[in-house]
């Protein structure tokens, strides 16, 4: 019985004496699983991130368009409101030319707006508001 016991006594020494080196080799197996995992994550943000962005990209070309295309439409309604200022203004002439003139400033003054919005684009007319407003 003391044979067999001796003969489990280097096995068991030998487990101990191995342990340092199976727990280093598992630490590094741990830190390869952390590094590999870091990347991973890191490699679907950047794709989030791009994906992302072309959304917000498309929005706004949506957005853009979508406000060009409202821009033709409310010039070709200012450039009607201004006919039809213009008009009412004609009844005033050479009785009462203060008003008529005023009338006409009127009509003048949403004609050029309305050739504003036909000869600018939707980001530089944003920035002429943004500009106004802050005045």
């Amino acid at each position: 019985m003391n044979d067999s016991n001796n003969d489990r006594q280097p096995d068991v020494a030998d487990t101990f004496g191995q342990a340092p080196h199976a727990a280093q080799a598992v630490a590094d197996q741990a830190k390869d699983v952390a590094t590999s995992t870091k990347n991973v994550a890191g490699g679907i943000a950047d794709q989030a991130t791009e994906q992302g962005s072309s959304l917000v990209g498309q929005v706004q070309d949506k957005a853009l368009a979508a406000a060009s295309d409202q821009k033709e439409g409310l010039a070709d309604r200012l450039d009607d409101l201004a006919h039809a200022v213009h008009k009412s203004g004609e009844q005033f002439a050479g009785q009462q030319d203060w008003i008529a003139s005023a009338i006409e400033r009127g009509a003048a003054e949403l004609g050029a707006l309305a050739t504003s919005l036909r000869q600018n684009d939707v980001a530089s007319l944003f920035g002429q508001a943004k500009s106004i407003a802050q005045r």
